[in-house]
């Protein structure tokens, strides 16, 4: 992976971009491990808090879940295969 962005508009009190998510993944090898790094490294940089539409702790595990399916839908749209 030459270079993987991501931001989330909702998951801090401004929206952010995810350097540790970005750093996990670049010069990485295309593999189901890279992917899992990026997703979970997004954690490090979001701040969600808990409000009446959502808890703290679903709005983590869908920012995890929505960076997975960004970085796998990315690689298979340039022609890669995980």
């Amino acid at each position: 992976i030459l270079d993987a962005r991501i931001a989330y508009g909702v998951a801090a009190p401004i929206p952010i971009r995810s350097a540790s998510a970005e750093a996990a993944a670049k010069g990485q090898p295309v593999c189901t491990d890279t992917v899992e790094a990026f997703s979970q490294a997004v954690l490090q940089d979001i701040h969600p808090r808990t409000s009446w539409r959502a808890g703290k702790e679903f709005r983590e595990h869908i920012a995890v879940v929505m960076a997975r399916r960004a970085l796998t839908e990315a690689i298979q749209l340039s022609g890669g295969e995980l």
